[in-house]
This record gives C-alpha cells, sequence and structure tokens, in this order.
C-alpha cells in the first residue's frame, strides 16, 4: 500500500492496514518525514504556487481588465491547499505517533476528506497556472511588442 498523502482518499480500515504494514519503525520515520513536510515542503510549494499565480496575474494585468481580477483571487487557493495538507497530514501523523492504538474513524475519515480536498485544491491551481499561462501566451501575441508601443508613443509627441 502506497503513502496515505499520495492518495485520492483512503478507508479507516485501510490507513489502519497501512500503519500496521510499516509498523512501529515505519511510523516513527513517518513521523520524522511529516515533520519536514509541514517545516519544508509545505512553505514551499505554497510560496512557489502562490507567487506562480501573482505572477501570472501581473502578466495578465497588461493584456486585459478581466484576467488579473480572476488570477489575484485564484492566487490565494494554494494557502487553502496547504490548510487541507496539514489537517492530512496532522491526523496521519497523529495515527503514528499513537500506534499501536488506533484513532476514532471519525478522525481518519476526516483526514481523508482533508487528502481529497488537498488534491482537488491542488488540481484547481495546476489547471488556473495553465490557462493563465496559455492566455497570457495567445494574448500577447495578438498584442503589439513593447518596442514598438515606445516607438509609436515617440512618434505621437
Amino acid at each position: 500500500m502506497n503513502l496515505p498523502d499520495a492518495r485520492f482518499g483512503y478507508t479507516p480500515a485501510e490507513l489502519n492496514a497501512w500503519y500496521d504494514s510499516i509498523g512501529t519503525e515505519g511510523c516513527s520515520v513517518y513521523i520524522q518525514l511529516a515533520s519536514l513536510d509541514f517545516i519544508l515542503i509545505m512553505p514551499t510549494y505554497i510560496i512557489f504556487l502562490g507567487s506562480l499565480l501573482v505572477y501570472l496575474s501581473d502578466k495578465c494585468k497588461s493584456i486585459s481588465i478581466v484576467a488579473p481580477i480572476l488570477v489575484e483571487h485564484f492566487a490565494y487557493i494554494p494557502v487553502i491547499t496547504v490548510l487541507f495538507d496539514v489537517m492530512e497530514t496532522y491526523i496521519q501523523r497523529r495515527g503514528c505517533v499513537l500506534y499501536p492504538e488506533k484513532l476514532k474513524d471519525s478522525q481518519l475519515q476526516l483526514g481523508s476528506r482533508a487528502n481529497m480536498f488537498k488534491w482537488i485544491f491542488l488540481a484547481v491551481t495546476m489547471l488556473l497556472i495553465f490557462a493563465a499561462t496559455i492566455y497570457a501566451a495567445v494574448e500577447s501575441k495578438s498584442a503589439p511588442p513593447k518596442e514598438k508601443k515606445a516607438v509609436l508613443l515617440k512618434k505621437t509627441e
């Protein structure tokens, strides 16, 4: 069974089977990896994806009035993604801390839902980045180049 973080949801039985398959040693490794995830990986991807969306917003701003409004507000989606990732990872890490005791099924279901929402919001972010990149590329080809704009402005003065 693969890492629960990499799946799209799981049942309490599947997560408990995962804990049993990795055992006490595997749980101690997962606790360390989850701590690294909290400290290094989550902040990195929130900064990277958020910055990329802000950059694309700026690119679209010079082209159109509608696109930057959409992209600027969607730049907060990575923050929501990380919140779900924090919830998911905390619950899975907590299960390892308590192992061989088991978390309640309701807690494991909450972790599974957080996992699914994390992947949904991450997919939305990636689609938005793709769409904004295509939009900026297509619109910038139809707009006159900046050098020509500067020459035209000098001629009119």
